[in-house]
């Protein structure tokens, strides 16, 4: 029980420490403050290990020091809650809430108008795509008449080329015909 005592006044302790030094000592000088506190503070451990004083009253030392040094702390921040005059921490969040609410209306109306655009643009797009597919499709229809008319001829060429070789070949064979009855008649 003690243990979990004392963890749980470390875990509100040091959080609330770094926030009330944040606060108190400005950025520029933090390292320098924080070290000059050190030196103190190593020379009061290094004094208590040297010396023989009981374990019991280092622990008593020990919670009568952080005793001292919470009541000073504690009457900081209630004076300077009370000093602020400023808006206390409930209303900064709700404050905070409100503007991120604000924020996300603004991002909504922007994402409402982008996805519009998109919309219009796929939409579109769409069309053209669905156009050029019916004139692929279109081509490829003249494509396939194309070959055919073009089988056709092929096979009309072939049949005059045959044609072609059988006349030269009639034609040589009464050319030959004609010039042996031309040597016989003379």
């Amino acid at each position: 029980a003690a243990f979990l005592t004392f963890e749980f006044c470390c875990g509100v302790y040091f959080p609330s420490v770094g926030v009330l030094k944040s606060d108190v000592v400005p950025e520029q000088v933090r390292g320098t403050v924080y070290n000059m506190y050190r030196v103190p503070l190593n020379a009061i451990v290094v004094s208590l290990l040297l010396s023989k004083i009981a374990m019991a009253t280092v622990f008593k030392l020990n919670a009568l020091l952080l005793l001292g040094a919470f009541a000073p702390a504690g009457a900081s921040v209630v004076a300077s809650v009370g000093a602020e005059g400023g808006d206390r921490t409930i209303t900064q969040v709700v404050k905070l809430l409100q503007s991120l609410l604000d924020k996300s209306k603004v991002d909504a109306d922007t994402d409402r108008e982008l996805y519009g655009k998109y919309k219009c643009y796929c939409d579109s797009t769409k069309k053209e795509k669905e156009a050029e597919i019916v004139d692929t499709d279109l081509l490829m229809s003249q494509v396939e008449e194309l070959k055919a008319a073009n089988g056709k001829l092929s096979r009309e060429v072939a049949k005059l080329d045959a044609d072609m070789k059988e006349n030269e070949a009639s034609r040589t064979q009464a050319e030959e015909i004609r010039k042996k009855e031309n040597d016989a008649y003379l």
